[in-house]
C-alpha cells in the first residue's frame, strides 16, 4: 500500500507537469504526510486545509498560516513546479563537479582545491592535486596516499542534496582515520559509500568566528539571489550551523540550526531556527544554539566584503542563469563557494525574510511570471481519495 501510494503521487504529480526530480521530492513529503513518518503529526482536518491552499502541513504549521495570510506565502504546489526555473543553465552551476569548470578558471581563489573525481565506473580521475600516481588506483589506496599528504578532505555525491552522503574524512596522527568524526581503523569501511559519482575536495576550515559558535562542522552562508536585468537581487540570506543532530553536516534536514542575516549590513537578526521535526516542544525559534549556548545576537558576518563580491562576481559571471542558492564557507582568510543550487529550498527561508507575495517588488513579480509561464491559472490540489469523504 505504502510503496503504490508514493508512486501514485509522484505519477500524478508527473501528469500536472512537474519534473521528475520534483515530482520525487515533493511526492515524498506529501507521502510522509499522509501515510508516512509523519502522518500522525498532524489532523486531517489540518491536513485537508493545507492542502487546500496548495502547502504541505507542516509548512501551514511553521507559518502559522490562516484564511487571512495564507496568500503571503509561495506554497509548495507553485514552487516545486516552477522546478527547473533555468532549464537550459541549470547545468552551468548544479553539479559539484561541474562549477569546477565553469568557475574555476575564472574566479580560482573563489574555489576549493579539487582533488579528484570518482566516476561512474569507480575510477579515480585526478584533479587538482599533484601526486604522482601511475595508471589505475582503487579509491582506498588513493586516499591513504592523499590524506597522507593533506590530511583531511571532503567528499561529496554529485546528486546529493541536504548533507546526505557527505564525508569528512581525515587521518589521526598515530594511526586511524575519523569519517564524520568517526573512528575508523581502516578507510575500506567507507569504499562501499563512495563507489561511484564522488567529488574529493579540499575540507574547507570555517573562520574562527564561528569555531566558536560550533566547531564539529564546517558553517555555510546559504544565500538566495536573482539576476533581475543583469542586477543581482539577493532576497535570501542565513547560515547554517551544525548541531550534534547534523553530526559532520550542517543541513536544517541534517538537524542543523539556520541564522539569518540582513544582507545590507551582515549583522544577524539574533535567533536561530531548526526544521520542526528536530525540535523539542514544538520551538523551531531559540535564542541560542541549541548545543552551545551561544547567542548570535549582535555578531556580523566575518569577512562580510569579501562574501558581497563572490555573490556579485558570481552571479555577473554567470549572467545566462536567472535564479542562484549560493553555498558559501567563511574561512579565516576570505570566501569560498562550496556548491551553488539552481532551486533552493524556500521553507524557512520564507520564515526568516517574509513572504514572497507580500513582496510586492521584483522578486514576486519575477515568480508570478514564472508561474503563469508554467502553470497559468491552474491549481493542484493532492487530497487522497480515501481521506476525501
Amino acid at each position: 500500500m505504502g510503496i503504490d501510494a508514493k508512486e501514485r503521487i509522484i505519477h500524478n504529480l508527473l501528469e500536472k507537469g512537474y519534473s521528475l526530480n520534483s515530482a520525487k521530492y515533493y511526492g515524498s513529503h506529501i507521502y510522509d504526510e499522509w501515510y508516512g513518518k509523519l502522518k500522525d503529526d498532524f489532523t486531517l482536518e489540518e491536513k485537508k486545509w493545507a492542502y487546500s491552499k496548495g502547502y504541505l502541513a507542516e509548512r501551514a504549521k511553521i507559518f502559522q498560516l490562516n484564511e487571512s495570510n495564507y496568500k503571503d506565502y509561495i506554497n509548495d504546489e507553485d514552487y516545486y513546479i516552477l522546478d527547473p526555473i533555468d532549464p537550459v543553465t541549470k547545468r552551468l552551476v548544479d553539479g559539484k563537479l561541474t562549477i569546477h569548470y565553469t568557475i574555476g578558471g575564472k574566479y580560482p581563489e573563489y574555489m576549493p582545491i579539487y582533488y579528484a573525481w570518482i566516476d561512474e565506473n569507480s575510477r579515480v580521475i585526478q584533479l587538482d592535486d599533484n601526486i604522482p600516481l601511475a595508471g589505475k588506483i582503487d579509491i582506498k589506496s588513493y586516499l591513504e596516499v592523499l590524506l597522507d599528504k593533506v590530511g583531511i578532505v571532503a567528499i561529496k555525491p554529485l546528486a546529493g542534496a541536504g548533507g546526505i552522503g557527505f564525508l569528512k574524512l581525515e587521518k589521526i596522527i598515530g594511526g586511524g582515520y575519523l569519517a564524520n568524526g568517526k573512528n575508523i581503523d581502516s578507510l575500506q569501511e567507507i569504499v562501499p559509500s563512495i563507489d561511484s559519482m564522488y567529488v574529493v575536495t579540499e575540507y574547507i576550515k570555517q573562520c574562527k568566528e564561528f569555531d566558536a559558535i560550533w566547531k564539529d562542522s564546517a558553517a555555510t552562508l546559504r544565500v538566495i539571489a536573482l539576476n533581475i536585468d543583469q542586477e543581482t537581487k539577493v532576497f535570501v540570506s542565513y547560515v547554517r550551523f551544525g548541531t550534534n543532530v547534523s553530526k559532520g553536516a550542517c543541513n536544517l534536514t541534517s538537524g542543523g540550526v539556520a541564522a539569518p542575516f540582513d544582507w545590507e549590513t551582515g549583522y544577524f537578526y539574533g535567533d536561530y531556527y531548526r526544521y520542526l521535526k528536530y525540535c523539542q516542544n514544538g520551538e523551531f525559534k531559540v535564542s541560542k544554539h541549541p548545543d552551545s549556548g551561544v547567542s548570535i545576537q549582535g555578531k556580523q558576518i566575518p569577512h562580510f566584503d569579501k562574501v558581497k563580491n563572490l555573490v556579485n562576481d558570481l552571479s555577473r559571471y554567470l549572467a545566462v542563469h536567472k535564479y542562484f542558492g549560493f553555498d558559501i564557507i567563511i574561512t579565516d582568510e576570505g570566501a569560498k563557494i562550496c556548491e551553488i543550487n539552481s532551486h533552493p529550498s524556500i521553507d524557512y527561508e520564507q520564515l526568516m525574510h517574509g513572504g514572497i507575495w507580500k513582496r510586492n517588488d521584483e522578486v514576486s513579480d519575477f515568480f508570478r511570471n514564472k508561474l503563469k509561464e508554467k502553470k497559468g491559472e491552474e491549481s493542484f490540489v493532492f487530497i487522497p481519495d480515501e481521506f476525501n469523504n
